[in-house]
């Protein structure tokens, strides 16, 4: 996969997935830096961190 990021055929995203009840927020980030410290689980209610509630997924830019 990391050969096709250099080649600029896909990019990473970052999904906002609650891992205490496998829920996903359904937000996805181009950066974890736009990862908003006051996100919290829509089920739950749990606080969610950046570090602990991400999901790296794979964005296709080129066929």
């Amino acid at each position: 996969m990391e050969d096709l990021k250099k080649a600029g055929y896909v990019k990473n995203i970052y999904e906002v997935y609650c891992m205490e009840c496998n829920k996903s927020k359904g937000i996805f980030l181009e950066s974890l830096t736009d990862f908003d410290d006051n996100f919290a689980c829509d089920f739950c209610n749990k606080s969610l961190s950046v570090s602990d509630d991400i999901i790296v997924l794979y964005k296709v830019l080129h066929v």
